[in-house]
């Protein structure tokens, strides 16, 4: 069973945010280290680690440094905002 099997569409805001959270992190940990990750996206090793417990980036250019610091394209990044859309308030 995948990760994207287990979440199902009524989970809470919480629930979706650690979902992305979780992926961020499965996709840094294929990068490198917090520390090295986090510089390459402007943050600080604890903001990036916000981040990976399901702290939401709220501006656009946050989820570009994002995908940059983890050499992911764009496009990916947006399909996982959209599938863990209900991280984010209404």
């Amino acid at each position: 069973m995948s990760l994207y099997t287990e979440i199902t569409p009524t989970q809470s805001q919480e629930e979706w945010a650690r979902f992305f959270g979780h992926m961020i992190r499965t996709h840094r940990e294929k990068k490198g280290s917090i520390a090295k990750i986090a510089a390459r996206a402007g943050m600080t090793v604890e903001e990036w680690k916000a981040l990976e417990e399901g702290q939401i980036p709220t501006t656009v250019e946050q989820l570009q440094a994002i995908t940059a610091a983890l050499d992911k394209d764009w496009r990916g990044m947006v399909a996982l905002v959209g599938f863990c859309r209900d991280a984010w308030e209404r």
